[in-house]
């Protein structure tokens, strides 16, 4: 289990600590899921899909059945993608930190040896 930035930002006294972000910009939102395209898409193949395996441990950790409204289609592709695509542009600045937090971790800690199944020209 991964704890979350919003549960980890506590002061010394161990009480949540009170900070103001900034709402982030649309086009920010949208930078965020291309750098998530261009590194979750190389790792991706017909048998495993790093866009849902993503998608299901963060809407889990959030305590959430699915983070966008598209529906799960068997044998179709990109539902956790277009979720995680719905989530990053309607989520909140908290929310919106929680997943940046969560996601870079993943890659930080588990991505960072594989190599990607495709190759971009």
């Amino acid at each position: 289990m991964f704890e979350l930035l919003s549960r980890r930002n506590k002061n010394i006294a161990g009480e949540p600590e009170v900070f103001v972000y900034d709402d982030f910009p649309k086009e920010f939102r949208i930078q965020v899921y291309y750098i998530l395209n261009d590194v979750i898409d190389p790792l991706c193949d017909d048998r495993s899909n790093l866009w849902d395996i993503i998608h299901d441990f963060f809407a889990r950790e959030k305590g959430l059945k699915k983070l966008g409204s598209y529906h799960y289609n068997p044998g179709g592709m990109n539902y956790g993608a277009k979720c995680i695509e719905e989530y990053l542009e309607n989520s909140s600045t908290m929310d919106l930190l929680d997943f940046i937090d969560f996601v870079f971790n993943i890659f930080h800690k588990a991505l960072r040896k594989e190599s990607p199944r495709n190759i971009f020209d």
